[in-house]
């Protein structure tokens, strides 16, 4: 009798053990779960931030408008060529201090965005704007001089690309 009180102990025993476990794998679990959520805050707060908008409403930083602006003089005198991606990959990696994939990056967004609008040049003044708001007048200078640089890519600019640059030029005040 001592021996079957002892086994049902012991099967009790292991009973409650492995109920214990359970609660505790369950708790873990609850807790991976919280730890994931909270680590994926700021990407989901982030995305809400953007949730309703579109566009120009988007653009959020003065690198990102400057560089929209510099695709924008670009597309200008036509089709955007390589040595044209390639002087605003150059001017994105130099003056903004970005990696060259981070600045391909940039640039992608940038086109992707101004893909929505019907018609691109309209930009200009809300970026000029946005810009003036953000950054110093020295680094107003700086970015005309990365315009112009864009904008002789490919030799002498178009008629386009120069309307574009007095445009900028009149609207932030150089």
């Amino acid at each position: 009798m001592s021996a079957l009180m002892a086994f049902l102990g012991v099967i009790g025993f292991v009973a409650v053990l492995m109920w214990r476990l359970a609660q505790g794998i369950k708790a873990a679990r609850y807790l991976h779960g919280v730890a994931k959520e909270r680590a994926n805050l700021p990407r989901k707060m982030r995305f809400r931030s953007k949730t309703g908008k579109a566009g120009l409403q988007l653009v959020a930083d003065p690198r990102e408008a400057a560089a929209l602006l510099m695709l924008i003089v670009a597309s200008a005198g036509g089709e955007i060529t390589k040595k044209q991606k390639d002087a605003i990959i150059n001017q994105i990696t130099g003056c903004f201090e970005l990696s060259t994939i981070m600045a391909e990056e940039l640039l992608s967004h940038v086109s992707w965005l101004s893909k929505e609008l019907p018609d691109i040049s309209n930009a200009v003044p809300r970026m000029s704007q946005f810009i003036r708001e953000k950054v110093s007048a020295k680094e107003l200078i700086e970015l005309e001089d990365m315009l112009m640089q864009i904008a002789h890519a490919d030799g002498d600019p178009s008629a386009e690309q120069k309307e574009i640059l007095n445009q900028f030029a009149l609207l932030v005040g150089i």
